[in-house]
């Protein structure tokens, strides 16, 4: 079963592109699997653009589409932020995610993009939703 998560512009190019490789959230999941990864109809995030270009250059030359599901990931674990895991991570990474202790990682390995962005109406609104078995189809034709 494939599950989606919506991320806004720029993150979800950023998984897309492989350059992040941990989601942080303030809630934990039990799931692990394959992730769509949906970026949100909302507008690029013009500010956080240009702080993580100031550590991650390359992040201005990403298309940003809006409103489409750009890749799938495996949802492979979810952590507790703890000192310790936070000062594993390396400075890049630190940009791309809110890193307050407390808070989770998703760790997101296995980056499949799409052959094209595959634009859709749903989305997740926070925590990963299992999706209708038409759209999960229509996804994994595109890897």
């Amino acid at each position: 079963m494939l599950k989606l998560i919506s991320l806004t512009q720029p993150w979800a190019s950023l998984v897309t592109a492989g350059l992040k490789r941990f989601e942080t959230r303030c809630w934990n999941t039990p799931y692990r699997g394959d992730l769509a990864i949906h970026a949100t109809k909302a507008r690029v995030d013009q500010r956080a653009l240009h702080r993580i270009a100031s550590v991650l250059p390359e992040i201005m030359d990403l298309p940003m589409p809006l409103g489409a599901v750009l890749s799938v990931v495996t949802l492979t674990s979810c952590t507790t932020m703890t000192p310790a895991l936070v000062a594993g991570v390396d400075e890049r990474e630190l940009a791309v995610g809110d890193w307050q202790l407390g808070r989770f990682a998703l760790e997101l390995t296995d980056l499949r993009s799409l052959s094209h962005p595959l634009n859709i109406s749903t989305g997740s609104r926070g925590r990963p939703i299992a999706l209708a078995a038409d759209l999960e189809v229509d996804i994994r034709s595109l890897l």
